[in-house]
């Protein structure tokens, strides 16, 4: 083999080195992008369920236990998509206990306004 032939062979071995380095780098780099997203959705997600569920406390505490029923809904749905269990189980004992207070027969609503 002649020294030019060497000298290309290294070249060319030299040149596929640096093309592999670049193409793992912008793999790497495109992964770290969708993580940075998702987290970033994530984090939406998870402001936007908070939100619902502080309406949600705000309506019950204003006796509006039905509106306050309907945010905890979306708001634990919000929380399921994330994963988010300590949020959920937080509003499935919220919902319960607007769920035992609730009158359920109209019976019960005339007894519970007689109490009053």
């Amino acid at each position: 083999m002649t020294k030019k032939k060497l000298i290309y062979i290294i070249i060319a071995a030299v040149g596929l080195l640096l093309v592999s380095v670049t193409t793992v780098l912008v793999l790497a780099m495109i992964t770290k992008n969708n993580q940075d997203t998702k987290q970033a959705q994530i984090t939406k997600t998870k402001l936007e369920a908070d939100d619902l569920k502080s309406q949600a406390i705000e309506s019950n505490i204003n006796n509006d236990n039905e509106k306050a029923l309907s945010l905890f809904k979306t708001a634990k749905e919000k929380y399921t998509e994330i994963n988010d269990i300590n949020n959920i189980r937080n509003i499935e004992a919220l919902t319960g206990i607007i769920e035992q207070t609730k009158p359920s027969t109209f019976q019960d609503a005339e007894e519970a306004i007689t109490l009053d």
